[in-house]
């Protein structure tokens, strides 16, 4: 295996290291004749990135037990040391300009750039100098009795058999928390997931229960994504906790009133999904159709021509995504356009009417700092009939904790979020806390109908990015947030905390 090749100053020379198993070298071609000549003899040593250094090479070894940059002369083959780094030289250049190889010297805080004055008559021969190189696999080799195991290779043979699809749906490997978009999601959940995919990754299959932190309520979940084929096609059914309210005038006065209940809702979805890339760019889009049936019961303020059964709506969506890559330090994307438009309605019921219009966007732009970031949420609902208690885009903080005054047809939320400080605390095996952020928003409802034009809330929040039980991923996020009611003065503030995460 050929490796690290370099040329010299006019190109008429490339220099490289060979690897077999009986070590590593440094190999030399002549491009004009296309003779190989081999520098030194196969050896046990990390050699690395050899360079011209006018009539010598440089390069990267440790024959003293510590990494350091040599000097081969090719024509005697004698090697010289010519850097005592404390921790390891690493990566030579050889600059002619200040005729000084440039290199990494090994620090507790990460590589360093440093530099040195190359001159071809100094350095130290390798046999003056102490290797002290402890070798951690030679007490494992002696306790094998020295063997070679490339001597003796198994050779067993596999037969081969014709693998069916049928017999082989589910493989359960792993739980695994539920991933919520809480970007995009005004209601995030908590909750496990038992997964299975088959051999081929074709059938994914899930089974879990996840906890409604808004309505602090239960759901249960199941499902399974086919991909064997284009399009994709997805069942899923989930048993859910719902809220709304009804609208009612009673002596000139609208009067809002909560309804609950539970419903049994399963959906059967094909999707059309695109995904590419350019450069730094992540373009995701695609087209989704789908129907659903929909079981209510435990209604408790059931208003008059409630549907407790909604039979196989048709729902179109499309999206459209596209995020510049961030840094492990970015909060968000430096730049990202997310828009989602949805619409369903009711052709096969013959018993209601109505339908459901919804557009959600996501926009992210730079913040007025490094890693600081500006989010806007913009969304617009239009339901009628059946529909007129469904709430299909993000809601303001504290939703579930204000008065009502009207249905929600619209919201604007804008967030700025910014680094605090990177803490590293570790709290045991409990968990590592990486980084402290803040954030500060204002929420926006029915900004055509209402005429005042402040927001409906507004505040800030504390989070902490954090892994837990030593695991790297997924990610959580404890976050702490007090959210102000305006226009209702009377309202005390809001307090709410949170934990969510992604992978």
């Amino acid at each position: 295996m050929l490796q690290m090749p370099a040329y010299n100053s006019t190109g008429s020379k490339l220099v490289f290291t060979a690897v077999s198993t009986e070590g590593k070298t440094i190999i030399e071609i002549d491009r004009q004749t296309g003779s190989f000549r081999q520098l030194i003899p196969f050896q046990t040593q990390q050699l690395s990135r050899p360079k011209y250094a006018d009539g010598q090479i440089i390069f990267r070894a440790h024959y003293n037990g510590i990494d350091n940059i040599y000097r081969l002369d090719p024509e005697s083959g004698k090697i010289f040391q010519i850097t005592s780094a404390q921790f390891g030289a690493f990566n030579p250049f050889y600059d002619e300009l200040s005729n000084s190889i440039v290199f990494n010297n090994f620090q507790a805080t990460g590589y360093d750039i440093a530099s040195i004055r190359y001159n071809e008559n100094e350095g130290t021969s390798i046999s003056q100098l102490e290797n002290t190189f402890i070798n951690y696999a030679r007490p494992l080799v002696l306790q094998e009795g020295s063997k070679n195991v490339f001597d003796s290779i198994p050779q067993k043979t596999f037969a081969s058999k014709r693998y069916r699809e049928l017999g082989n749906l589910f493989y359960f490997h792993s739980v695994s928390l539920v991933a919520e978009d809480v970007a995009l999601n005004s209601e995030p959940t908590l909750g496990l997931q038992l997964l299975s995919n088959n051999k081929l990754n074709t059938l994914s299959f899930y089974t879990g229960y996840q906890y409604n932190s808004a309505l602090r309520r239960s759901e249960y979940l199941a499902g399974f994504t086919y991909k064997r084929f284009y399009p994709v096609l997805d069942l899923r059914y989930i048993n859910r906790p719902r809220l709304a309210f009804t609208r009612e005038i009673v002596d000139g006065q609208p009067i809002f009133t909560p309804v609950s209940w539970t419903e049994n809702f399963t959906e059967f979805r094909v999707g059309i999904p695109f995904l590419f890339n350019q450069l730094n760019k992540v373009y995701s889009t695609g087209l989704n159709l789908s129907t659903s049936h929909t079981s209510r019961y435990n209604i408790i303020n059931q208003p008059t021509r409630f549907n407790q059964v909604i039979y196989f709506p048709l729902k179109y969506q499309f999206y459209l995504n596209r995020n510049v890559s961030r840094s492990a330090r970015d909060l968000a994307p430096l730049w990202g356009q997310n828009i989602t438009i949805s619409y369903q309605h009711l052709p096969l019921e013959s018993g209601a009417a109505g339908d459901l219009f919804s557009a959600r966007s996501l926009f992210y732009a730079p913040g007025l700092l490094r890693n600081h970031s500006f989010q806007t949420r913009i969304n617009y609902q239009r339901n009628s009939g059946a529909y007129n208690l469904v709430n299909d885009i993000p809601l303001v903080s504290g939703y579930y904790n204000l008065r009502r005054n009207g249905e929600v047809s619209n919201t604007v939320l804008l967030d700025y979020r910014f680094p605090l400080f990177y803490p590293d605390w570790e709290l045991g095996p409990l968990a590592y806390i990486k980084r402290i952020k803040g954030g500060v928003f204002a929420d926006f409802e029915n900004l055509i109908q209402n005429t005042s034009v402040g927001p409906r809330t507004f505040g800030a929040e504390i989070i902490a990015d954090m892994n837990l039980l030593r695991f790297y991923l997924p990610n959580f996020e404890l976050t702490g947030k007090i959210i102000f009611v305006n226009r209702e003065p009377a309202q005390n503030p809001i307090f709410e905390t949170g934990l969510s995460y992604n992978f």
